[in-house]
């Protein structure tokens, strides 16, 4: 277990496309949010659960750091983190990100160290840093706090303006997300 590092599962997202809940999708018999946890209890410190506030009540962990507006997007969660301990490194990743496994993160913490502010796979169809499973630095809550305050409230943003490492994935489907219901279709299909 690294000391510093705190792992993030953002769930707050409205899942519009989708039409239910990301973060209460089944894996392994288990809502999305709590398979993320005992992913990254073993490599994090303590691992928080960003929501909007009226998940709340469906969420069984008692590590919640709560979204304050509902417009902001990931970003939202990612600096209620830094709000929360800013000394801190943050493992963040999208709940329905479910193709991740324990390589990927291994991957990702095996290189957290300075002098890099983040540690992120590039995206291989844009050749940009994926935000949404990436380190984030305790040297990055400056760059967080100020992404935070502009017009565009975007992480990708944050890890292009700072000293990111970018590692390479094998395979792009591995930052894929369910954000259709043909997506869980897909994912239901591959499961079995």
């Amino acid at each position: 277990m690294n000391e510093s590092l705190y792992g993030l599962i953002l769930c707050g997202g409205v899942s519009s496309r989708l039409g239910q809940d990301k973060y209460l999708l089944l894996k392994d018999n288990k809502p999305l949010y709590k398979w993320w946890i005992d992913q990254l209890n073993p490599f994090c410190k303590k691992v928080f659960i960003s929501c909007r506030k009226e998940q709340i009540p469906k969420i069984k962990a008692d590590a919640i750091i709560p979204d304050q507006s509902d417009d902001t997007g990931p970003l939202e969660g990612i600096y209620r983190a830094f709000q929360y301990n800013n000394k801190a490194n943050w493992l963040v990743v999208a709940v329905d990100l479910v193709f991740i496994n324990e390589l990927q993160i291994q991957n990702l913490i095996s290189h957290n160290q300075a002098p890099y502010d983040a540690i992120a796979y590039r995206n291989p169809n844009t050749g940009d840093p994926f935000p949404l499973c990436s380190i984030y630095r305790y040297t990055t809550a400056s760059a967080i706090e100020s992404q935070y305050h502009s017009k565009l409230k975007s992480p990708r943003l944050i890890l292009q303006s700072v000293n990111t490492l970018m590692l390479e994935i094998n395979e792009p489907k591995l930052l894929e997300g369910i954000n259709t219901k043909m997506d869980l279709e897909h994912w239901s299909h591959h499961l079995n």
